[in-house]
């Protein structure tokens, strides 16, 4: 993925725009604290960060991950599930080895999109492929805690991920759903600016009276927009 969002389009609490901006030193300045300062001593793995962003969809978790990548100048790898997770045994884990080996050395983030279906919690033995399953999360494991890159995990489901997952993040990021303020300024930026708005368009009671993501704000206002082109007509809010 080529990081198209910087800083500024992120419009997210405070507290979680600090957490983000904690990440980006950590991975800024890793070299110097562990390397020349002399860190690895006291935490041999701690080279690298493991972060789970949780929270709804649409919510500004994979944009947050292209903004660390932008920042810092890195490649962002946004693996797909759907060809990583094979129904053949070992394959998953072979899968999973080449990911990890690619971006090795802290020159990337792998950004494991929706990764309950990966990084489940490991069940009770009952038949053949929950062993193999239980290998697979295992594996991931203990790959997870030498990896020396940056891994990000976006979850919906924070109670999906295994207990032992969420011992090994150097991060664990709520993305709450955006408050009134936030949604105004959302709203602003999702109805273009060239667009014409007709007088009875409240940016003020959309924000008010819809609770609902930015992701879901983006479709509502793009899709309003494309109804009023359609009749010729300054965007309303019948449209929205």
């Amino acid at each position: 993925v080529v990081p198209r969002y910087k800083w500024d389009d992120l419009i997210l609490p405070v507290k979680t725009k600090d957490q983000i901006q904690h990440l980006i030193n950590c991975l800024a300045e890793q070299e110097t604290v562990y390397h020349r300062w002399g860190a690895s001593k006291v935490r041999a793995r701690g080279y690298g960060i493991k972060a789970l962003f949780s929270g709804g969809p649409g919510t500004g978790k994979t944009m947050a991950a292209e903004v660390i990548a932008g920042t810092l100048g890195l490649d962002m790898f946004r693996v797909d599930l759907s060809s990583v997770v094979s129904r053949w045994v070992g394959e998953t884990e072979k899968n999973l080895r080449e990911i990890f080996d690619a971006a090795e050395g802290g020159a990337a983030v792998i950004l494991f999109d929706e990764a309950d279906s990966l990084f489940g919690s490991r069940g009770e033995v009952k038949q053949a492929q929950d062993r193999f399953a239980n290998q697979e999360v295992s594996f991931l494991l203990q790959r997870l805690e030498v990896f020396e890159g940056c891994a990000i995990l976006t979850t919906n489901f924070q109670e999906n991920i295994d207990e032992a997952f969420l011992r090994r993040f150097g991060a664990v990021i709520e993305f709450p759903m955006p408050s009134p303020v936030e949604r105004r300024k959302l709203w602003d930026r999702a109805i273009p600016s060239g667009a014409p708005k007709d007088p009875d368009l409240s940016i003020e009671d959309l924000a008010k009276n819809f609770d609902i993501a930015g992701g879901n704000i983006i479709s509502a206002a793009i899709n309003g927009c494309i109804i009023a082109s359609t009749r010729r007509e300054p965007v309303a809010m019948r449209h929205i």
